[in-house]
């Protein structure tokens, strides 16, 4: 889970690349990016939830291994 966290990280990150590479200010990118809000929504939407799923993993790991009395 925590590769498929990176992975999404990475995808998003490059579209973010991909968009300023395109545009030649920023300015011109945020307007693009403002324009593609329901991409970033979904990529969000999805950051969250893997990232969640790889708490609670980790919550559970931690426990596993240290016990509270």
């Amino acid at each position: 889970t925590t590769h498929s966290f990176t992975q999404l990280l990475h995808k998003f990150l490059s579209h973010v690349h991909q968009l300023l590479k395109e545009k030649k200010t920023w300015d011109q990118a945020v307007k693009e990016l403002q324009k593609k809000k329901n991409i970033f929504r979904i990529y969000k939407s999805k950051l969250q939830k893997t990232w969640h799923t790889l708490a609670a993993q980790k919550q559970v790991a931690l426990k596993n291994s240290f016990p509270l009395p």
